[in-house]
């Protein structure tokens, strides 16, 4: 009979301080939660050998303040470096990540507060990604990625290496949590190129050529709704105080996504596609679950959207044959000021805006072009024969309104060239 793998719920009720204004005390509580769940699961000592060097890949996406939830916990990074500094002979820790769409990983960290953390705990070196020298490599039995694709060169040369994911929900892949945490191993333009319908197989081939040696998913203040990176303050969870450990990525991301209130082998398609194809263990029933109680600690997270259809009532759409891709960046473009009343005032000064996004082709489509009081969008590829109606976003998917707003005021020529300088160049070797 094969054995379970053991997968570790820690959590308390309290944990001192916030991500952002935290103390000592705050880093000795999660340490010890930290140390019972690596000996339950079989110790560190049987995952890391002395002189191995370690490669530790968190969350950054975006420079944002440790409050708000978007990034790691500085509290769990500061205890994670501590443990592995303490309780190993390992010739080297480093901290990796590549941040999100135009962001500085370096600045990502450091707003986050990751950096200081990991630095005042002995972390020999943080390396961010799009410095790092890639190797090509091909990815054996892909179903999507199976072109050459660049890797970093410092997660090749590792011994070991560990995922510190964020508990989030995610509007495309319903959540992001330890799998998907691989996609920042990749450079932009190779992940902007499968972000698309088809994002769980990219998550899946990525787990064939990288499988972490220990996985833990943090939670202490997850995001839940329009993560990854949610503009609403409504989203952001202060009182979860949890995260899961284990080895089994696959059983660790079960585990997770049932906390946060999912079905995870019919609601998470990159859980059940790994899980068929032998990478790890999706099913509840045939994982060892320790520590807490799933049930006891179990929430219904607010689940993603990336509807365009009645975003405001000055936003017209025509999504008809659109895919997530281009809806995901037009949504998430759009947000942050729906989700900010001062921002809001901006959208007084236009009568409409349209946005047209797929095959539109039996729709009636009534659009209008004349900024700055009305505007029109036609997103990505598949609207192309729409184009003469306004302002063309080519790609597939459209990097979209992603990083244009505000353009209210803006020519059509200045938005243009702002989407083009927001579109990942090619990695070149």
């Amino acid at each position: 009979m094969v054995n379970k793998p053991k997968v570790f719920i820690s959590h308390k009720d309290q944990i001192p301080g916030t991500p952002g204004n935290y103390g000592e005390d705050a880093v000795s509580a999660v340490y010890d939660m930290l140390a019972k769940s690596i000996e339950s699961i079989g110790g560190i000592k049987s995952i890391i050998k002395p002189g191995d060097k370690v490669v530790l890949k968190l969350n950054a996406c975006w420079p944002k303040l440790p409050d708000s939830g978007v990034a790691s916990d500085p509290r769990m990074v500061a205890a994670l470096v501590r443990y592995l500094k303490k309780n190993t002979e390992a010739k080297s820790v480093t901290i990796v990540e590549r941040a999100s769409i135009g962001a500085d990983t370096f600045a990502a960290m450091k707003m986050a507060g990751i950096y200081e953390a990991a630095v005042r705990e002995g972390v020999d070196e943080v390396i961010p990604l799009e410095r790092d020298l890639r190797v090509k490599v091909r990815i054996p039995g892909a179903d999507l990625l199976t072109q050459e694709v660049h890797m970093p060169k410092s997660v090749f040369q590792a011994d070991k290496v560990i995922y510190l994911a964020k508990m989030k929900t995610h509007k495309v892949a319903t959540v992001t949590l330890s799998l998907k945490l691989a996609q920042g191993l990749l450079p932009w333009s190779e992940i902007f190129k499968y972000h698309k319908r088809d994002i769980e197989l990219k998550i899946v081939d990525l787990l064939r050529l990288v499988k972490p040696d220990l996985a833990i998913v943090e939670g202490l203040w997850p995001m839940q709704g329009q993560g990854p990176g949610s503009p609403y303050k409504e989203d952001l969870i202060k009182d979860f105080n949890t995260f899961v450990t284990g080895t089994d990525p696959v059983a660790v991301d079960a585990v997770s996504s049932s906390l946060m209130g999912f079905d995870p082998m019919f609601e998470i398609a990159a859980i059940r596609k790994a899980t068929q194809d032998g990478l790890g263990e999706g099913r509840l029933e045939n994982i060892e679950v320790m520590g807490a109680k799933i049930d006891d600690l179990k929430r219904h997270f607010r689940r993603g959207y990336i509807s365009l259809i009645g975003m405001h009532p000055k936003i017209r759409t025509y999504v008809s044959g659109s895919c997530k891709g281009c809806c995901h960046f037009t949504r998430t473009g759009i947000e942050p000021w729906l989700a900010d009343e001062d921002k809001m005032k901006d959208f007084d000064q236009v009568d409409e805006i349209t946005v047209i996004v797929g095959n539109n082709k039996d729709v009636d489509i009534r659009s209008e072009h004349n900024p700055p009081y009305k505007y029109t969008f036609v997103i990505g590829d598949c609207a192309a024969e729409h184009k003469d109606r306004g302002i063309f976003l080519p790609g597939c998917p459209s990097l979209s309104l992603h990083g244009l707003m505000p353009f209210i005021g803006m020519t059509d020529e200045e938005i243009i060239k702002k989407y083009q300088s927001n579109i990942p160049g090619e990695f070149t070797p």
